[in-house]
């Protein structure tokens, strides 16, 4: 994932622009999304673990209040900062989820999910 990653925020322009010239407008919001899906890919499969180990109840809760956080977020940052704002919201609501679904595994299994 790192290399990827590295890859899109170094050449990420470069990337765009394969699709058309005004694709490059959005390499901001690539930066953005690239580097939360970098995160969410560092607190491993909690999702998942959380389902797999019972405890899905709460991997349901957790689900439904990063989603009711990502689409205030979306709807909040959406007309001052445009697209950007969007990924700002996205990007937020999956740190929040997977940090949250992580805390919560560890506590409840004793199992850290996470690639560190």
């Amino acid at each position: 994932m790192v290399p990827m990653a590295l890859v899109l925020i170094l050449f990420g322009r470069e990337i765009l622009s394969l699709f058309g010239a005004e694709f490059r407008a959005g390499y901001e919001t690539l930066i953005i999304l690239t580097l939360g899906q970098l995160l969410n890919a560092f607190t491993g499969p909690v999702g998942f673990l959380m389902i797999m180990t019972g405890n899905q109840r709460i991997a349901t809760a957790v689900e439904a209040v990063s989603t009711t956080i990502q689409i205030g977020l979306v709807i909040a940052l959406l007309p001052g900062w445009g697209i950007e704002g969007a990924a700002v919201g996205m990007a937020t609501a999956t740190v929040v989820r997977n940090v949250a679904m992580f805390a919560y595994a560890w506590q409840r299994t004793g199992i850290r999910s996470s690639i560190i």
